[in-house]
């Protein structure tokens, strides 16, 4: 497993890896397309504003809804 946070004890060295992996959550659609224009250069405050807002949208969710899901983290403790 690649870790993306490491926790050790310093009593026993045990460690717990933990993985982040929200890819289950689902997207809005529109979210591709705005995020192209957005790094290209090409939106405009309204795209802008509206991304924004879809990505708030999945963190609440991710928050919220996904909260107690097992997939969303993963953690393995390492002796």
């Amino acid at each position: 497993m690649q870790a993306d946070m490491v926790l050790e004890r310093v009593d026993t060295g045990v460690r717990a890896e933990l993985t982040y992996d929200p890819s289950f959550v689902s997207t809005d659609k529109r979210m591709g397309e705005l995020l192209v224009r957005i790094t290209s250069g090409s939106a405009d405050a309204e795209d802008r504003e509206l991304f924004g807002t879809l990505w708030q949208d999945r963190v609440k969710r991710i928050l919220i809804e996904y909260k107690n899901d097992p997939r969303l983290v993963k953690c393995e403790v390492v002796q």
